[in-house]
């Protein structure tokens, strides 16, 4: 019952995938699905590998290395994301698991998940949001400063695979900020 009521949902979100990616002249196959599992148990990520899902999203970093555990004990071969806002002091949980951290927005962050990933022999992929417009209440860290530059590869760079990602109010200054925001790092 409980595979049936997952398989019709995946399958209903890979339709609109599939449509979406039509509509923008692009192939499904170039994007990755995260099934997002929040307060959902081990059983039902099992369910969903062994519907084809292999890349699994989490928001709370207790929740999510348990589930990880629990998963890897089951032998299923996942990508694990951390999806949402992380705290410093959750770098080592997190790193312990995820293959790839959404949303860092501090260079504090970048460093604990670097100098953890490190330690623990990983390596991860940060999406690093970048705040275009200085906006503080929009999230993310302007990385373009030049007392930012200095030693970035200190901060734990070595170790993460970055890509960076961001939201602007002005979508005429994107272009250039982002450019600046490749550099910087």
């Amino acid at each position: 019952m409980r595979r049936a009521e997952i398989s019709a949902g995946l399958a209903a979100v890979r339709a609109r995938i599939a449509a979406a990616c039509q509509a923008a002249g692009r192939s499904p196959a170039a994007v990755t699905l995260i099934a997002i599992t929040k307060t959902r148990p081990a059983s039902d990520i099992r369910l969903l590998s062994g519907l084809g899902v292999t890349d699994i999203g989490e928001n709370r970093a207790q929740e999510a290395a348990a589930k990880a555990a629990e998963c890897a004990a089951l032998g299923l071969r996942l990508t694990w994301h951390f999806v949402g806002q992380l705290q410093v002091n959750k770098a080592a949980s997190v790193t312990s698991y995820a293959d790839v951290i959404h949303s860092v927005d501090r260079l504090r962050l970048v460093s604990a998940l670097g100098s953890r990933a490190r330690a623990a022999g990983r390596r991860v992929t940060c999406l690093v949001q970048v705040s275009l417009d200085g906006d503080p209440a929009r999230g993310g860290d302007d990385f373009r400063g030049n007392e930012r530059r200095s030693g970035a590869g200190d901060r734990g760079w070595r170790n993460t695979r970055a890509c960076r990602y961001g939201v602007a109010r002005r979508p005429a200054s994107v272009r250039q900020v982002m450019s600046d925001a490749w550099h910087a790092v």
